[in-house]
């Protein structure tokens, strides 16, 4: 989690709905069979699938980006994006949101602040590379 995060952890062991109002949190969500989990933002909820993914919220803007697995978000008016592997979804409430998901990998290219976790796991400025032992990074 990044500093100056807010995160509040769902409590239902079948269902865990936890909360960001505003901050950055990377996960690794492994889920047992008939649970569910999800993370509320002001402007959209992420549905988990048992994956490894980041949520990024100020409380008006809004992005998802999926790592391993795939993740749903569903934006305050009620739209719901699958997000694959490798796919980013970003938004700010209140403009036109965006058709699809877009490719990570020119983001991970610029290194922008929202995706520092990513480095833990990619290379800066590799392509999407992962790097050779990012699993020790997440164990």
């Amino acid at each position: 989690m990044a500093s100056g995060s807010e995160f509040e952890l769902g409590k239902d062991i079948k269902e865990v709905k936890n909360r960001l109002p505003k901050g950055t949190i990377w996960m690794d969500a492994k889920l047992s069979s008939g649970s569910s989990a999800s993370i509320a933002t002001p402007v959209a909820i992420t549905s988990i699938k048992g994956t490894r993914f980041t949520v990024v919220s100020d409380g008006n803007r809004f992005c998802a980006c999926t790592c391993v697995g795939e993740v749903e978000v569903i934006t305050n008016n009620g739209k719901v994006v699958k997000l694959p592997a490798g796919e980013f979804f970003a938004f700010t409430e209140g403009e036109p949101l965006p058709d699809k998901p877009k490719s990570a990998l020119p983001e991970l290219e610029k290194r922008s602040a929202a995706f520092d976790f990513c480095f833990n796991c990619h290379i800066a400025g590799g392509k999407g590379k992962l790097k050779r032992d990012w699993e020790r990074f997440i164990s």
